[in-house]
């Protein structure tokens, strides 16, 4: 479970800062060619409209909605803070290619696994209905351990 927290957190750390690069070229981009308008307070308008822009995407975006809650799972997997959760399994479904959403009475879980890893076969046996132990993070609700 660790190496795949840890390549989940690297691929959004990476993804992230691509995002940050191209981003940045495209700000400065507008930048430049605000000099083209001769209205300085249209100028200072357009800067400023565009930087926040680019502000908002970014730190909801790529740091709150993507790399936040990966890094935080990591942090806590690694500091051992983590809590246990019985419950019957109500909903499960596969949130893209390598995660897998359970929800466990009203609350729900991310599991992120490799196809070629024990908690594939896991979690291609886990069905609604199931009875399951989960060890997951206090805060991030990403699963680290699962038992039938």
């Amino acid at each position: 479970m660790n190496e795949l927290l840890r390549n989940a957190f690297l691929l959004y750390l990476v993804v992230t800062v691509f995002a940050i690069t191209w981003l940045s070229l495209f700000v400065i981009g507008v930048l430049k060619n605000s000099k083209q308008i001769e209205s300085k307070l249209m100028r200072l308008l357009l800067c400023f409209l565009v930087l926040a822009i680019f502000l908002f995407v970014f730190l909801y975006f790529f740091i709150y909605q993507s790399l936040y809650p990966i890094t935080l799972a990591y942090y806590e997997f690694k500091n051992d803070m983590a809590t246990d959760v019985t419950g019957r399994i109500s909903e499960i479904y596969q949130d893209g290619r390598d995660r897998m959403k359970i929800t466990v009475g009203e609350q729900t879980y991310i599991m992120v696994y490799d196809k070629n890893s024990v908690y594939a076969e896991i979690a291609g046996s886990l069905s609604k209905g199931d009875t399951v132990t989960l060890r997951v993070g206090n805060k991030s609700n990403y699963v680290f351990d699962i038992s039938k």
